[in-house]
């Protein structure tokens, strides 16, 4: 089991997308297994969230 930790997960058919960033940039999007969504736990997470889903 990975222990990596997104700041939001968006989900989408099939797959899904695990952001990881910190106060000031996004350091990491990456491909994941299908999952369920997870609500962003910063700023920068629930607009990069927001941009990815548009």
């Amino acid at each position: 089991m990975s222990t990596t930790h997104y700041q939001a997960i968006v989900a989408a058919p099939g797959f899904a997308l695990g952001v990881q960033c910190n106060d000031d940039e996004v350091t990491g999007i990456e491909f994941l297994e299908s999952r369920d969504e997870q609500a962003p736990t910063t700023p920068l997470a629930a607009e990069t969230m927001r941009q990815l889903q548009a």
